[in-house]
């Protein structure tokens, strides 16, 4: 490890003396190409300087710094444009900053904009910390409790890869991608605080993009913003204006962006290659290629046909645009990570067969797979499941019969004739269980209806309420099997509730929707929702317990308490 921050060292401050050569020698040189020819060999040092180090977290860091940030900037320079250039001209702290490190100075107001909306907008002689110091001290503070929070999340995402084997594969991938984007922003920000300390006001790196609602959003406005804005002068508005004439001004506008997504993806081959020491695959390019092929489509429906007229809700599209993101990052862009696990083969999967693996719980039995041994089981399955649900209905139901024979409380029913439900939301909230329904009542659903309502409004708060509801149920259900199988969670039982939430909130849709204008007799609808919890469960609720062999445990501990009772009335007698 000596070695390797020894060649840290030494590479930032050859980077350090590249730029003061840039700064003292190479923008004295007129604009253009004589500038361009002076900086090559800036280009070979920075594009070969991050081969000096080997480990990740110093590596990757430092190649995009130097090989895509730097050498970007230095082009733009070369041209007298970007953050490195100025007039006047940058003292050399902030030229070797902004020309080596992630981040992009704050702008000065426009100079279209009106001389009253300046002076209406900027004091001429105080800071913002000046004008508002209770203001200012509530960002800080807000600020370093965002770090610390997802410091801690970071933290505790990599103390669960220690229990990776007993995780279901895409609950790892979860993990993976939370890894990613913490590990990113965070490493970020660590790298800026230094240039904060010295009075450097510059633009955030992340802005919230687990809250995007569109891919353009997303990639331009929320997602490691120091990338478009370098991608923009240096790719995106250079290929509109020498396409502009020849396709006219939208399908210039959509091939720049293809343009920038395109570049994006070779300069992260670039980056892969550098940790990675292999030969580029290009599903990383096609993977940008094919989000920007996305957006261009996105921005083409937008402005054809929805043009303010129509548009999805946040809460909408907000989760289709990060399953999206979430399930062509897995096929494209995180394949080195994912060699070993269900989502790749030799030869390679198609794409509909990659979404159905990777969007159910279903994993696909290798060749090389010798048979499991045969647990015992009870000759008919179908009738092992129903005295599963029959000592279910009698495990809720007696213990609350002793504590009222016993103490002489009056209790509420645990069950209240969960058979004669007639819809979903009567049977999880008024007939099956009832405790349970209070109690996550209380600790998940109203707060996370209430915090949902600042974000969504009202009408859309119960929708996450209720997910989050049968979430943490499926969770504890999890729990509760992992205690009475020992086994590795199968997420079945997840899924299921799951299923059930969403089912749920789409009969509430279609109550809603045919209110007063038509209704199930009950007598259809309870054996509808009888039929459906009864199907459901035997699909996902009992077969983790029935590969356990819990059926079998459960009949042979049944007869040997049979067996210990007739020992002792037999000694009695």
């Amino acid at each position: 490890m000596d070695g390797e921050i020894n060649s840290f060292v030494k590479v930032w401050l050859c980077t350090i003396a590249s730029l003061c050569y840039c700064y003292f020698i190479a923008s004295q040189i007129p604009k253009g190409k004589l500038r361009l020819f002076s900086l090559l060999p800036i280009f070979y040092l920075f594009t070969t300087l991050p081969f000096n180090l080997s480990s990740f977290h110093l590596g990757d860091p430092t190649t995009f710094y130097l090989v895509w940030l730097g050498n970007f900037k230095l082009i733009l320079l070369s041209f007298d444009l970007g953050p490195l250039s100025s007039n006047p001209p940058k003292s050399l702290l902030k030229f070797i900053c902004l020309g080596c490190l992630p981040i992009v100075a704050k702008q000065d107001p426009s100079p279209r904009t009106p001389i009253k909306s300046k002076i209406s907008k900027i004091p001429s002689s105080k800071s913002t910390k000046d004008l508002n110091p209770p203001l200012y001290l509530f960002q800080k503070v807000s600020e370093v409790i965002d770090f610390g929070a997802k410091f801690v999340i970071l933290a505790m995402v990599i103390h669960a890869f220690e229990y990776k084997s007993y995780l279901h594969p895409y609950v790892v991938y979860c993990l993976y991608g939370f890894h990613m984007y913490l590990g990113v922003e965070l490493t970020l920000t660590l790298t800026v605080i230094p240039i904060k300390a010295i009075g450097f006001e510059i633009e955030p790196q992340f802005k919230d993009p687990y809250l995007s609602t569109s891919l353009q959003d997303f990639w331009s406005h929320r997602w490691n913003l120091m990338v478009p804005s370098i991608l923009r002068p240096t790719v995106f508005d250079p290929t509109r204006h020498m396409l502009t004439p020849i396709l006219g001004k939208l399908w210039a506008l959509l091939s720049a962006d293809v343009a920038a997504f395109f570049v994006s993806g070779l300069m992260h081959e670039i980056m892969f290659y550098h940790f990675t020491r292999e030969t580029p695959t290009w599903e990383v390019t096609r993977f940008f290629v094919f989000q920007g092929f996305c957006t261009a489509a996105e921005v083409v429906v937008k402005e054809m046909w929805l043009t303010g007229e129509w548009r999805l809700h946040r809460a909408i599209s907000g989760p289709l645009t990060l399953g999206f993101l979430a399930v062509t990052g897995a096929w494209l862009f995180l394949p080195f990570i994912f060699r070993q696990g269900p989502l790749s083969s030799t030869p390679p999967k198609n794409f509909f067969i990659f979404v159905i693996i990777a969007c159910l719980p279903i994993k696909i039995k290798s060749e090389n797979q010798y048979p499991s041994s045969k647990k015992t089981k009870l000759p008919f399955n179908f009738a092992a499941k129903v005295l599963f649900l029959a000592l279910l209905i009698v495990v809720l139901v007696v213990p609350n019969s002793l504590v009222k024979f016993l103490i002489g409380l009056e209790l509420e029913l645990p069950s209240d004739e969960p058979y004669l439900s007639t819809s979903l939301q009567d049977f999880w909230a008024r007939r099956w269980n009832v405790m349970v329904s209070n109690a996550l009542r209380h600790t998940v659903y109203k707060p996370v209806r209430s915090f949902s309502a600042t974000l969504i409004g009202s009408a859309w708060a119960p929708l996450p309420g209720v997910l989050a509801t049968f979430l943490v149920s499926g969770l504890m259900h999890e729990l509760v099997y992992f205690y009475i199988t020992r086994a590795p969670p199968s997420w079945e039982v997840t899924c299921y509730f799951l299923l059930h939430a969403v089912c749920l909130l789409v009969e509430s849709g279609l109550k809603k929707a045919c209110e007063g204008r038509f209704e199930l007799h009950w007598a259809i609808s309870c054996v509808l929702t009888v039929g459906f919890v009864n199907v459901t469960s035997f699909w996902l609720f009992f077969p983790p317990l029935l590969r356990a062999g819990v059926d079998v445990r459960a009949i042979d501990e049944t007869k040997r308490l049979f067996h210990f009772v007739s020992r002792k009335l037999n000694l009695e007698g």
